[in-house]
């Protein structure tokens, strides 16, 4: 699992028997969970996530997002 720096853009997948790919902000916490922040400012559609720490464990980083066309920033 690559390193994570609080607030940047990460495209990773989750663990489990479903897994998925996502693209979030991500922050670490102090007792090992994992806040997943969308950009998106719908937060009824798109609420923040807190993994636990054993399936923040089982988060693959696929990699940090640098860069992004359009409208927007990161």
């Amino acid at each position: 699992n690559k390193a994570i720096a609080d607030g940047k853009v990460y495209v990773f997948t989750t663990g489990g028997v479903e897994p998925d790919v996502k693209i979030k902000r991500l922050f670490k916490t102090s007792d090992g969970r994992l806040r997943v922040v969308s950009d998106n400012p719908d937060k009824a559609l798109y609420p923040d996530e807190i993994l636990s720490a054993e399936d923040a464990a089982n988060v693959y980083v696929v990699g940090r997002v640098i860069d992004r066309s359009g409208r927007g920033g990161l």
